[in-house]
């Protein structure tokens, strides 16, 4: 008997009829759902000269279908040959095949022709690694694939083949807008930022290397970018600087070219808001435009005493590609403000300011010359004013340390508040019977010793009264006619040369006072009591040159008011003159 020997067909085993499901942006699947195919053959050790193909018969949707081999830890890897036509198929770092170039572009099916190496055992592993996915990542093809895995165990006429058929069902998850990620600080961990900024520094741009990911890669057409802060002041700013290849003008957004929104707000602490195109606009605000627009709001704050920091908000909503309600994210900047001395502020509402011999001169709001200091930072402040012909005297000392008051140098510290108020109703009085001008230098300066500092120019006119102030004054008159005003007391020596001059002591005269009329016809007034009547009266006696050079006395009752009294008195008067007392 001759027993002939026959090539038996190799056969896979725990493959035949498994369904392998996969689901939209579910990743690939395995097509050995249990992965636990095994490939035998009783005549070979290996399949030498043989062929492993894999091909979807049924179903086929070419622009999305790809089938490839799991490489991560399963010891599959791919190199490309000597000679640059095709991929060698290795497993463990040994060859088993080559396989064309076109392996794992999508659409295509797989072909290996195996070597020596490639044992059943191996052949099992790849088919154990093999996957399927899709690239449709909105709306794939739900029709069930079938995959048909054939294994030829050599060449030539004596080859047998085997071939086992899988599924693949395909589940279309209905599509959803997914949230776009903001992150403001690019690599840096996490997706918001923290800057620095200091006090009166130019705008800036605070997140220079935001990124924007949206896995829908949708246009933004609907959406908006809004840059809102915390507690915002009105002298907060926030504003877009051209950058790259994205432009502003016109309250439009300009990408390389093309407008993409438009923008508004910004200032006076109101938020900076861009406005993508609308749903219906036939031009699209693509979503790589979004990131370059971020990177382009900047900040600056036109406060003296900004706060210590600022939190700025950015809301990202992508508008739902046109299709979907929009998707809305968050990121926050964090502005950390870095205070600078502020120089004080001096204010002066008049700089030109007129008044009158011996009067008052009063500054403040009601008379339409105040004096104000400003200081942004709150610091206590010091304030001198000074007078070249003349004192000053606050309003008030409350709430400052006062120096010089009645003096021609005055010193103010407190706060500005305090000085103020201080300094609303200051009184100027020029030096006595002083007529001209004046000028009272006002500086102010802060702690650190920044200043600030104004004149006011004063003029004074003459009353036509030389005064005397209740003290001892010698006052000398000019060569016309003069009146000495002599009524607030004091010991007075008094001489007025040429001209008719007038001499009014109302009820000061003593006799020590010294009067000397000089040339003309002088007058010497009395308004009050003198001496006394009655048992005991007893005369004013004039003294010893008393009067010189006066030819007439006026005696004036208290009805007389040109000369200031208004009481309205009868007045007595007992007057005693020896010859060598008054010369006339």
């Amino acid at each position: 008997m001759t027993v002939f020997e026959d090539n038996d067909t190799p056969t896979i085993d725990n493959l035949e009829g498994d369904t392998a499901a996969f689901v939209e942006e579910g990743g690939p699947v395995y097509l050995d759902v249990d992965g636990d195919a095994f490939v035998a053959d009783v005549d070979h050790a290996n399949f030498d000269g043989g062929l492993l193909t894999i091909e979807i018969v049924e179903n086929h949707a070419t622009s999305e279908d790809i089938l490839v081999f799991d490489t991560e830890d399963t010891g599959i890897m791919f190199n490309e040959n000597d000679d640059g036509t095709a991929f060698l198929v290795m497993v463990d770092e040994v060859v088993i095949g080559e396989m064309p170039f076109e392996y794992g572009a999508q659409g295509d099916n797989i072909g290996i022709s195996l070597n020596e190496n490639a044992t059943p055992e191996i052949i099992s592993r790849l088919i154990q690694a093999l996957t399927y996915d899709n690239l449709n990542m909105r709306n794939p093809s739900t029709a069930t694939r079938t995959v048909e895995i054939s294994l030829r165990d050599s060449q030539g006429p004596d080859a047998d083949l085997i071939t086992v058929q899988t599924f693949i069902t395909v589940e279309d998850i209905p599509e959803v807008n997914h949230a776009p990620v903001l992150d403001l600080n690019g690599a840096t961990a996490g997706i918001d930022i923290t800057r620095a900024y200091t006090e009166n520094g130019a705008a800036f741009r605070v997140a220079t290397s935001a990124t924007v990911a949206d896995s829908d890669d949708y246009v933004y057409n609907g959406g908006s970018l809004t840059i809102a802060i915390t507690d915002a002041l009105t002298s907060d700013r926030l504003s877009l600087i051209n950058q790259g290849p994205v432009r502003f003008y016109d309250n439009v957004v300009d990408h390389g070219g093309s407008i993409v929104g438009t923008f508004s707000g910004g200032t006076g602490g109101t938020p900076l808001v861009i406005t993508f195109l609308p749903d219906l606009s036939p031009a699209d605000t693509p979503e790589y435009t979004i990131a370059d627009i971020v990177r382009a709001v900047a900040y600056a704050s036109s406060s003296d005493n900004p706060p210590t920091s600022r939190t700025i908000t950015y809301t990202l909503d992508d508008g739902g590609g046109r299709e979907f309600d929009g998707q809305v994210v968050v990121a926050t900047a964090t502005v950390n403000i870095t205070a600078v001395n502020d120089r004080p502020v001096l204010t002066l509402a008049d700089t030109t300011v007129s008044g009158v011999e011996d009067l008052d001169v009063v500054f403040g709001v009601a008379t339409g010359n105040a004096i104000t200091v400003a200081d942004a930072d709150g610091d206590t402040l010091t304030v001198t004013i000074t007078a070249s012909n003349g004192t000053m005297s606050p309003s008030t000392d409350d709430g400052v340390t006062l120096t010089g008051d009645g003096t021609s140098s005055l010193q103010l510290v407190g706060t500005a508040a305090a000085i103020n108020a201080a300094l609303d109703g200051l009184r100027y009085l020029g030096n006595l019977n002083f007529e001209g001008s004046d000028s009272l230098v006002v500086t102010v300066r802060d702690p650190a010793g920044l200043s600030a500092t104004n004149t006011i120019a004063l003029t004074i006119a003459d009353d036509g009264i030389i005064n005397g102030d209740g003290g001892d004054n010698a006052q000398t008159g000019t060569a016309g006619a003069d009146f000495f005003d002599a009524s607030p007391g004091g010991t007075e020596d008094l001489t007025g040369l040429d001209g008719n001059d007038a001499f009014y002591f109302r009820a000061e005269l003593d006799a020590q006072d010294l009067v000397d009329g000089g040339d003309g016809i002088d007058q010497v007034g009395l308004q009050g009591n003198y001496g006394t009547f009655g048992l005991g009266a007893t005369p004013f006696q004039f003294g010893a040159g008393n009067l010189t050079n006066v030819e007439q006395l006026v005696l004036l009752s208290g009805s007389d008011s040109r000369f200031g009294d208004t009481s309205g008195s009868l007045y007595s008067y007992n007057l005693q003159m020896l010859d060598g007392n008054v010369g006339a």
